[in-house]
């Protein structure tokens, strides 16, 4: 009987060690947070794509045109037993050549300049819309942290308020109290029930605000924030 208690026992535990486990993986982490905002957003790659034809595009300008080859024909006939003929027709004119466009040294560097700056755009668009990006999902996950401790702290503090009340109320019957102290206990509770009352309202709020960015993963508890001092928005 006792091993089979032992047994039940331990199961238990192991249960309620999985349970925790199982959560502590689930919770959404910070880092977490920002990989999940990243991934849908095409504005970061977009902008890389942009760098990067710009750059291409400074090299070429920095460059001499290729040659172009040039074929011609003039006066061929259309009509006629000789239509469409190169040969037989001596008024048919032929033209083959090679042209190149020779632009100044001057110029050319100009211009592969004037894409290099394209490019340096691209990318602080890219590092401000990823700033951007980061910044909105912390102060989103921030605020939905803030407001779920609030509301424990509250809970903590209601449950405090109604001991205190429950004292007031042994004191007022035993003659060592006044009735002004239970009305005054029972306030502070009726306040702090208001207070959870928004903090009830408030917290969905900050869940389907922080979904805005991380989509499905808002609906996961979060894990603990990270210390405020270590952490680079990049």
């Amino acid at each position: 009987m006792q091993a089979l208690r032992r047994g039940a026992g331990l199961l238990v535990l192991c249960s309620a060690a999985a349970g925790l486990n199982a959560r502590a993986e689930s919770a959404l982490t910070f880092d977490q947070a920002l990989t999940f905002a990243q991934a849908p957003s095409r504005q970061p790659p977009a902008q890389d794509a942009a760098a990067t034809s710009a750059r291409e595009m400074a090299v070429a300008a920095g460059q001499l045109p290729d040659p172009t080859l040039r074929v011609s024909l003039d006066a061929l006939p259309v009509n006629g037993p000789d239509r469409f003929s190169v040969v037989h027709d001596d008024f048919t004119m032929r033209t083959i050549g090679i042209t190149q466009e020779l632009t100044r040294d001057a110029k050319r560097q100009a211009r592969s300049a004037r894409f290099e700056r394209e490019a340096e755009t691209a990318q602080a668009s890219r590092a401000m819309a990823l700033a951007n990006l980061q910044r909105d999902t912390a102060n989103a996950g921030l605020d939905r942290y803030y407001q779920e401790r609030m509301r424990e702290a509250l809970l903590v503090q209601r449950d405090e308020s109604r001991l205190q009340v429950d004292a007031a109320d042994a004191a007022y019957r035993g003659g060592r109290g006044s009735q002004a102290d239970v009305f005054a206990a029972r306030s502070a509770v009726a306040l702090i029930e208001d207070h959870i009352d928004q903090s009830d309202r408030q917290v969905p709020t900050t869940v389907t605000q922080l979904a805005r960015w991380v989509g499905d993963a808002a609906n996961r508890p979060l894990a603990s924030p990270p210390s405020t001092d270590t952490v680079a928005l990049t």
